[in-house]
């Protein structure tokens, strides 16, 4: 976006980002922000909006890499360690797959269906 374009983050968008960078859940995140909201859900619902405008997602990724500025290179290193160890159980490597999937977008949810089943045809055994 450009500098004229951006929106701003009102005060209490500002303190979500704050508070959701530093690793605090979305809902405490609200709450911390002094969003008024009556429960749990009410308060997921919120964090759930802020997470999806484009500015809140800019604001966080500011503040994530500059509290952070290595935070690519330690995730890599730790999911590359689990995936490489005898000790993580295959539920540990299942989910580290399943993090390099949803950072490179191996799973594209537009994908055509007639595609899949083509695909899923290449695999299918004959007596099928």
């Amino acid at each position: 976006m450009s500098d004229d374009n951006q929106k701003r983050l009102t005060g209490k968008q500002q303190l979500f980002v704050t508070n959701y960078a530093s690793g605090k859940s979305g809902v405490d995140s609200v709450k911390a922000a002094n969003y008024n909201v009556a429960n749990n859900n009410s308060a997921s619902a919120i964090a759930s909006q802020l997470l999806s405008l484009d500015h809140v997602q800019e604001a966080l990724q500011i503040a994530i890499a500059s509290e952070y500025p290595d935070i690519h290179k330690v995730s890599a290193r730790t999911i590359y360690g689990i995936l490489n160890s005898e000790t993580s159980t295959a539920t540990e490597k299942l989910r580290a797959i399943e993090t390099l999937a949803k950072v490179f977008n191996w799973f594209k949810a537009n994908e055509p269906k007639a595609e899949i089943n083509s695909t899923r045809n290449l695999f299918r055994l004959p007596e099928e």
